[in-house]
């Protein structure tokens, strides 16, 4: 054979090879960078949930500990899949590796609403605690005014503000008692409905503690409004209560 044939036909295989090969590589390289991203939404958006849950003022420290624990665990797991993805060599792999970054999805799913359900706990409480202080305020100018007019239905009011108070600050502490320790369900389908069952009956907790709120503004309301009639009949021309 012509060598120059020969030599013609020898490069044209060399390029022919060489084209699925570049491609896998460029290929390769696409996968690993696109899991990167991935895997560096994921952290960033666990760390944010972690700040969230830290700086959560009603919740204690250990009603934090296993949610904190949780997400740590899956930082963990993401920063070592990444790890083995960049050290990737072949594409196949790689896919498979990267597809396995969806499972953490999972974890979204039970954490997302743990959050939610937390961070309202929490504004109940906070809700709760500032009501609380205004019942006290309230309550000692109800005793004030009881050795001079008939207060009954101000009392009935203060009672019935201090109950609800109470109340939705105790359906809050249940509603974060329930969900704190729930853990991701990885695919275990008991697990999963065991879950979704305790969700429920936090965000019902939630939805009680949230109407308990509501019924409590407006005895504020009544018994603001009564107090300031009260203070008129005792000293007339009065606008406000005296203390």
């Amino acid at each position: 054979m012509n060598k120059k044939i020969i030599l013609v036909t020898a490069i044209a295989l060399a390029t022919f090879v060489a084209i699925p090969i570049f491609a896998q590589t460029e290929s390769l390289s696409k996968i690993i960078a696109t899991a990167d991203k991935l895997i560096a939404q994921r952290v960033l958006s666990l760390n944010n949930l972690s700040t969230r849950i830290t700086n959560a003022k009603k919740i204690t420290d250990e009603q934090k500990k296993p949610l904190l624990s949780s997400i740590q665990n899956q930082i963990t797991q993401l920063n070592n899949l990444k790890a083995k993805i960049d050290a990737d060599k072949d594409v196949a792999t790689a896919k498979a590796d990267t597809k396995s970054i969806a499972d953490s999805l999972r974890i979204y799913a039970l954490i997302m609403p743990q959050i939610q359900i937390i961070g309202a706990s929490d504004r109940v409480m906070a809700t709760a605690e500032n009501l609380a202080r205004v019942q006290l305020k309230m309550q000692a100018r109800i005793d004030v005014l009881k050795t001079k007019t008939d207060t009954t239905a101000l009392q009935q009011y203060s009672d019935d503000l201090k109950a609800k108070i109470a109340d939705a600050n105790a359906q809050a502490v249940a509603a974060i008692t329930e969900v704190s320790n729930l853990v991701p369900d990885n695919g275990v389908k008991t697990v999963q409905q065991s879950n979704t069952a305790t969700l429920k009956s936090a965000r019902n907790k939630l939805k009680i503690a949230t109407e308990d709120l509501t019924a409590a503004r407006k005895d504020a309301g009544n018994i603001l409004k009564a107090l300031k009639e009260a203070t008129k009949k005792i000293i007339p021309g009065t606008t406000k209560p005296t203390k």
